[in-house]
């Protein structure tokens, strides 16, 4: 059906690393809407005399605090390396990391949850929506699996996303699928 890129990921805890990276996404957006509306709060305290080297250190403390989480944003997904592939068939999911292969059959399989890893804060990458996934598989006997997955596949001209594949499998196999965060 399709078949999705496998990242390695420095960290052994991709959970505790992706909401890590939720709130450095929270405090960058967060202070951009900040910075757009810094020439308002500048405006209200010119009434009020405020001198004019209060402007400057605050909107450079702004800037600089978005330049940090920025770049830390960006070694994040610029730490990212693939590994192999994950690819969904018919029948299993097959796991390819160098020379090893695994598949995981639908009937071993429980549950398959996904939730969002990162996002890419460049503007190139973000007009082609370029998300890494946190990919679960939990099995029957209660053991998962976790990877980090790109949200486009590598056949078909990356026009499917993993949430379709999912989708897909879902109606075909009948294995409980969870998404947590909408992208």
């Amino acid at each position: 059906m399709s078949k999705y890129r496998l990242y390695r990921v420095n960290n052994s805890d991709p959970k505790q690393t992706g909401r890590k990276n939720r709130w450095l996404y929270t405090i960058y957006f967060l202070l951009f809407f900040l910075l757009l509306r810094l020439p308002d709060f500048f405006n209200s305290l010119n009434r009020k005399k405020f001198p004019w080297y209060g402007y400057v250190t605050f909107a450079a403390i702004i800037v600089f605090i978005i330049v940090v989480v920025f770049k830390k944003l960006k070694s994040i997904s610029d730490s990212l390396v693939s590994i192999g592939t994950l690819e969904f068939t018919k029948t299993h999911i097959k796991k390819e990391i160098g020379d090893l292969m695994y598949t995981y059959r639908y009937e071993d399989i429980l549950r398959i949850e996904l939730e969002v890893y990162t996002r890419d804060v460049t503007i190139s990458l973000t007009r082609t929506s370029s998300i890494t996934l946190l990919l679960r598989i939990i099995l029957r006997d209660y053991t998962e699996d976790s990877f980090v997955i790109s949200d486009k596949s590598l056949d078909f001209k990356q026009k499917f996303g993993i949430e379709d594949s999912l989708k897909t499998i879902c109606k075909i196999t009948g294995v409980d699928i969870l998404i947590k965060d909408k992208y």
